[in-house]
């Protein structure tokens, strides 16, 4: 009876542990049904293993961008951001990433102006920095930044 009760845990042991390795690889993904639950799974293997290659994997271009999007912001690297080929996401990875690393230097590879000032203010109040709010451009944007951070506000609202 001992012996039976060892054997059924062992290979209860055996079989759950053979499932979570699956589930853990990226394969598992494949054996998903939907574009939601797929893209979902692909972003979570790609930050698991911080590898922005696993979205390759992906059968459409903007899904493939948009979970390296995910993957950089959550790694918070922006090289991976340098890998998106759609500009338009490419800009939203760099915008993503400026902020969570509370970083302005970043926002200077936006290709959209209004991106780009966007994550400038962003920055700018996160950090309390009136430099920052100095690269806006546009001077109505500019001077808004520069008050909200003399006001401490620390919110980005627009």
């Amino acid at each position: 009876m001992h012996f039976q009760t060892i054997t059924i845990l062992l290979l209860a042991a055996l079989f759950i542990s053979g499932c979570s390795q699956t589930k853990q690889s990226s394969d598992y993904c494949e054996t998903l049904k939907g574009d939601s639950e797929i893209n979902s799974c692909y972003i979570e293997r790609a930050i698991a293993e911080q590898n922005p290659m696993v979205c390759q994997r992906q059968s459409k271009d903007n899904l493939k961008d948009i979970c390296k999007l995910q993957v950089a912001k959550e790694l918070k690297e922006q090289a991976i951001c340098e890998i998106i080929s759609s500009d338009d996401i490419k800009d939203s990875c760099y915008n993503a990433v400026a902020f969570e690393r509370k970083y302005s230097g970043i926002c200077d590879k936006i290709i959209s102006e209004e991106i780009k000032e966007n994550c400038y203010h962003k920055i700018a109040l996160a950090t309390q920095d009136l430099i920052v709010c100095n690269k806006i451009v546009e001077e109505m944007h500019r001077e808004k930044c520069k008050s909200q951070v003399n006001a401490g506000i620390t919110t980005h609202e627009q």
